[in-house]
């Protein structure tokens, strides 16, 4: 690993910045701010979180022509409020086995 590599730290750099931007997100429709700038802040945070972050999923090439991700509009009548519950498993149930796309 070279000295400039992105390591463990940066991860978790970028973990705890992704987990801040949702809880600002929240407390931010919760305190009556307009939604739709809300949404606008929240899609700038997370373009510049792709454009220099060390953790960022592009390769250097890419991130030097990025110019944002694609996002639909805002739209209200596509929101959902939703509370979710944990489902209770017995303590000796089986993991459940999901696909995924890598080895």
């Amino acid at each position: 690993m070279s000295a400039n590599a992105p390591g463990w730290l940066d991860l978790y750099d970028y973990r705890r910045r992704v987990a801040e931007m949702y809880r600002s997100r929240e407390r931010a429709i919760v305190a009556g701010e307009d939604p739709k700038a809300v949404w606008a802040r929240f899609c700038a945070e997370k373009d510049a979180l792709f454009a220099k972050h060390p953790q960022t999923a592009l390769i250097q090439a890419d991130r030097e022509r990025f110019q944002g991700l694609n996002y639909f509009p805002y739209n209200p009548a596509y929101c959902v409020e939703a509370i979710l519950e944990p489902v209770e498993r017995p303590g000796d149930a089986a993991p459940v086995e999901a696909p995924s796309s890598g080895p």
